[in-house]
C-alpha cells in the first residue's frame, strides 16, 4: 500500500512538473513569437519610413533603392496572419484580442495591405512617375491602419 502511495505521489509530481515545463515552454515560445513579430513589423516600418523620405522629402538615393524597399515590403507583408498564432500575446505585445476574435476581418485587412504593397512594387518596377508612386504609397500607408486601428493597441517599445 505504501508503494502505491509513493508511486501515485511520484506520478503526481511528474505530472505537475511536466505541466510547469509545458507552461514555461509556452511562455518562451510566446516571447519568441512576439519578439519575431515585433522585429518584422519594425523592419516594415523602416522600409515605409525610408520610402517616405525618398518620395515625400526628396531624399536622393542611388538608383534601385525604391525597388529594394518595395520588394522588402511585399515580402514582409506576405501572410502577416502567420505572425499571429492564437494566444501569442504577452505584456510586450501590442496585439489586441480582436486579432483572434475577428480573425477573418484581420486576415482581410492583412491581405489588403499585401495587395497594396504588391501594387506599389509593380509601379516601382514599371517605372511609374513620382506622382503615381506617391499615390500608391499613400494607399499602402492607408492599409496599415486597417490593422492598426482595430487590432493594435498603442504601445511604446
Amino acid at each position: 500500500m505504501f508503494r502505491k502511495i509513493i508511486a501515485m505521489l511520484m506520478m503526481s509530481l511528474m505530472l505537475v512538473g511536466s505541466a510547469a515545463l509545458a507552461q514555461a515552454d509556452t511562455e518562451a515560445d510566446t516571447e519568441t513569437i512576439v519578439d519575431y513579430r515585433h522585429g518584422v513589423m519594425t523592419s516594415l516600418k523602416g522600409h515605409l519610413s525610408a520610402t517616405a523620405s525618398i518620395l515625400f522629402d526628396g531624399y536622393e538615393v542611388p538608383e534601385g533603392h525604391l525597388a529594394v524597399h518595395a520588394a522588402a515590403m511585399v515580402g514582409v507583408t506576405n501572410d502577416l496572419p502567420a505572425l499571429f498564432p492564437e494566444g501569442s500575446v504577452n505584456e510586450e505585445s501590442a496585439a489586441l484580442p480582436a486579432v483572434w476574435e475577428q480573425w477573418e476581418k484581420f486576415g482581410e485587412a492583412a491581405d489588403a495591405n499585401h495587395t497594396a504593397a504588391q501594387a506599389y512594387a509593380r509601379a516601382v518596377s514599371g517605372g511609374a512617375d513620382a506622382q503615381e508612386l506617391a499615390g500608391l504609397f499613400e494607399e499602402l500607408l492607408d492599409t496599415c491602419g486597417g490593422c492598426h486601428d482595430d487590432f493594435r493597441e498603442e504601445h511604446d517599445h
